[in-house]
């Protein structure tokens, strides 16, 4: 029921963002003999890039900082609940209900995925005990938290991919920015000259 774990490396654009426009435009426009107007519309999409990427770093911390505070809540909710199930659990005697949580405790063990181990114990004990009023408004209450966790790891793997294709995409910009760039008659040959 963890947060899944994610760090943000420190990213380049952040270092490139204390230069000014002014100074990023002398940095490509000095001794530049080719296309001017290709050449603006790259030092566009570098600097627009650039300034994305910057904040874009800021915008999957702030992201990552609400998902991790959620689901943590969910895991608190789910540690509480998860309590009464087994101070109940202590209590019973029926073959068919160790079994179930024997397989839970075995599944916990050997799956990566402990929400989906989770949700079939309690799915498992929702059709075995669903007339139980001593643990029936527990189980709906797992199974509640169970739910709101998938959705909150769905919507924001949603967010996440949606944020990494923009990336990708300013990725592929900066690289056609750089080729074009990279192009040996774009700049003027330096003279070399003898001193006597």
């Amino acid at each position: 029921m963890q947060p899944e774990r994610y760090e943000m490396p420190i990213t380049i654009p952040d270092k490139i963002g204390v230069l000014t426009v002014e100074q990023t435009m002398d940095a490509f426009l000095t001794d530049f003999k080719g296309d001017k107007e290709k050449c603006s519309s790259h030092i566009y999409n570098i600097i627009s890039c650039f300034e994305f990427l910057s904040k874009t770093s800021n915008e999957i911390t702030k992201f990552y900082d609400t998902y991790n505070k959620q689901v943590i809540s969910c895991c608190e909710q789910w540690n509480a609940e998860l309590n009464a199930f087994k101070e109940w659990n202590m209590q019973q005697n029926d073959e068919s209900i160790k079994r179930i949580v024997g397989l839970w405790a075995a599944g916990l063990i050997v799956k990566n995925n402990s929400v989906r181990t989770h949700e079939k114990l309690v799915n498992d004990m929702i059709q075995l005990r669903s007339e139980d009023s001593n643990i029936a408004p527990v189980l709906i209450r797992m199974r509640t938290i169970i739910q709101q966790r998938k959705a909150l790891s769905n919507g924001y793997a949603t967010v996440f991919d949606n944020i990494s294709k923009n990336i990708d995409f300013s990725l592929d910009q900066l690289s056609t920015a750089s080729a074009f760039f990279a192009d040996k008659n774009s700049y003027k040959k330096a003279r070399v000259g003898c001193i006597n």
